[in-house]
């Protein structure tokens, strides 16, 4: 009895176990000092900003500032014990969400429309992330472009996609082949912003966004 009491309190308060798994996280270390983080967040934004513009100008990056990019990057980044305490009960509840998604219907309503989708970019995410790879660049589109600090339209469409298209992607949509290139090769550094506006303007009249 006193398990179903507590299935059907899990039931009528979806919350307390979302609350419940962020108590968890808390107990470990994944989530540290906000204010101290929050600004750090703000700090490292802003030096990637500076260094797209530079970059934008054929400008020379300053090791001191690449130095300051990485260091801030790591005092950001979760413990690795943390990590590795959490990841298998996020890996778990994924596993259990992916297996009850699966069983819904996909037009029910319009927030189980995508949600498969969403189960599943979260499950590469948290396999991408734990790398330290330009992947998590591609895997992790909203928080990307958060570091960045460009709002939708700029980040976007750097890579030839419309504003909407980017929400989308944000939102969970998977993220088409050609874009995943393009977004390999920019995180990997092997093109930047002047590479990609030169390539929009050799194109003239014949650029079109793409709004998927």
């Amino acid at each position: 009895m006193q398990k179903e009491d507590e299935v059907r309190k899990f039931l009528n308060e979806p919350r307390l176990l979302a609350g419940l798994l962020d108590d968890i996280a808390h107990s470990v270390g994944i989530f540290q000092d906000d204010m101290d983080d929050a600004e750090k967040q703000a700090q490292l934004r802003e030096i990637i900003k500076t260094i797209a513009r530079l970059q934008s100008q054929g400008v020379t990056i300053p090791e001191s500032l690449i130095y300051e990019r990485d260091r801030l990057r790591r005092e950001i980044e979760v413990p690795v014990e943390a990590a590795e305490t959490i990841e298998p009960v996020v890996h778990d509840l994924l596993e259990t969400i992916e297996r009850i998604v699966e069983r819904l219907p996909r037009t029910a309503t319009p927030k189980s429309s995508g949600l498969f989708q969403r189960v599943a970019r979260g499950k590469a995410r948290l396999q991408g992330l734990s790398q330290d790879s330009p992947l998590s660049f591609v895997l992790a589109p909203r928080e990307s472009r958060k570091l960045t600090g460009m709002n939708q339209k700029d980040f976007w469409g750097r890579f030839g996609v419309t504003q909407s298209g980017g929400s989308r992607y944000e939102g969970g949509r998977e993220i088409g082949g050609p874009t995943q290139i393009l977004m390999m090769l920019y995180a990997s550094n092997r093109i930047n912003d002047e590479d990609l506006a030169e390539a929009r303007a050799a194109l003239g009249s014949t650029y079109r966004q793409s709004s998927e």
